[in-house]
């Protein structure tokens, strides 16, 4: 699956997370998810999983 071109606010508390995750191999899932206070990624092997800031 190609990765997405996820829209991510500034103000969100997960995107250095998300950043980190993707810096170590992770990729970016449009699973239609939409506009959601998470992120979907998948890690090195396929599996994927979600990413959201605490509140």
């Amino acid at each position: 699956m190609p990765p997405s071109s996820t829209r991510l606010s500034p103000s969100c508390r997960h995107v250095p997370e998300v950043a980190r995750l993707r810096a170590l191999g992770a990729t970016d899932v449009d699973l239609g998810q939409g506009d959601v206070p998470w992120t979907v990624l998948a890690d090195t092997e396929g599996n994927e999983f979600c990413v959201l800031g605490r509140g």
